[in-house]
């Protein structure tokens, strides 16, 4: 897996390693490349399920 242990940032359950994950961040806060695995875990991940209920708001 990509990364180590993820837990969602809304229900605090840890992702799986199949799960569809979503990352919530602003483009302003990213600048050149970014390397995906540190950057992740200080931003606001959601899993699958979270995701979705943020779609249907």
């Amino acid at each position: 897996m990509l990364f180590d242990e993820l837990k969602c940032t809304s229900c605090n359950n840890n992702i799986q390693k199949n799960e569809n994950i979503t990352i919530s961040t602003n483009s302003n806060e990213i600048k050149g490349y970014t390397f995906l695995k540190g950057w992740a875990t200080g931003q606001k991940v959601l899993c699958e399920n979270c995701s979705k209920n943020l779609v249907k708001d």
